[in-house]
């Protein structure tokens, strides 16, 4: 039974491409917190979130949620996520962008004191 060598070039350019496959298949997200432009705790802002991917929903309640000022996730073309602001003195945003952390934003919201944000696609 013969390998084939395939050389660093070839493999580096087959792991680019099936990278950039992956990445036009899936949205990243981004969802933040800010009372007066300054980004808190995530948990300042949402008590819970729900994300459906793939026909299933997955709540997020705010010990999953911690303290990270930011959430970051990836989603499927297919998905929901919903989240509804809880502060009344903070902004509950979300940031979708095309692909990866660096692709062109396709969807941004900002609410405030019991607004919600509802998105999918």
């Amino acid at each position: 039974m013969k390998i084939a060598k395939i050389g660093f070039a070839s493999l580096a350019f087959t792991l680019f491409f099936n990278a950039q496959a992956y990445a036009q298949d899936v949205f990243f997200v981004q969802l933040y917190c800010r009372i007066y432009g300054m980004d808190v705790p995530l948990v300042e802002c949402l008590s819970e979130l729900e994300v459906t991917t793939d026909g299933r929903t997955r709540i997020y309640q705010d010990y999953d949620i911690g303290t990270r000022r930011y959430n970051e996730f990836s989603v499927p073309r297919s998905f929901g996520i919903y989240a509804r602001n809880i502060s009344r003195d903070a902004i509950l945003g979300i940031e979708i962008r095309e692909g990866s952390s660096y692709g062109q934003v396709v969807y941004q919201t900002e609410k405030s004191y019991y607004q919600s944000i509802s998105v999918g696609n």
